[in-house]
């Protein structure tokens, strides 16, 4: 129950600080709260994960984006199937980096997860 209200909890605030974060009337009951975009920023742990995000509909992609500028040490990532926990797209982010890119012939949800970065660094999932 704490996970889940810690996701619901993220969701919103996370509705409140960017205005194209939305979720869709199918899962508008859902309590994991699926969104079309979602940013983590790492803490003091060095770690961060996205709140789900589900596959374009149409398109079948997803994106994502860290930012690491600024940071003294290297960001590793992966982009994960929330369902299967298969890792669709994995790397890592050089000292000062800044990396995106897309992620084709998806059906599923997914979640960004940052670990082992430095404080500040921020990761965005996003189908629009």
């Amino acid at each position: 129950m704490f996970s889940t209200l810690k996701k619901a909890g993220l969701a919103v605030a996370l509705t409140a600080a960017t205005a194209s974060t939305a979720v869709p009337a199918s899962a508008a009951a859902d309590p994991i709260q699926i969104t079309a975009s979602s940013r983590c920023l790492v803490g003091w742990s060095g770690d961060c994960t996205t709140a789900v995000v589900g596959a374009h509909p149409s398109g079948h992609w997803i994106d994502y984006w860290i930012n690491n500028v600024g940071r003294p040490s290297r960001c590793p990532f992966r982009v994960r199937d929330v369902n299967t926990r298969a890792v669709v797209r994995s790397g890592t982010v050089g000292v000062s980096g800044l990396t995106a890119g897309r992620v084709p012939g998806l059906y599923g949800y997914y979640q960004l997860e940052l670990r082992g970065c430095s404080v500040s660094a921020e990761g965005l999932l996003d189908n629009d």
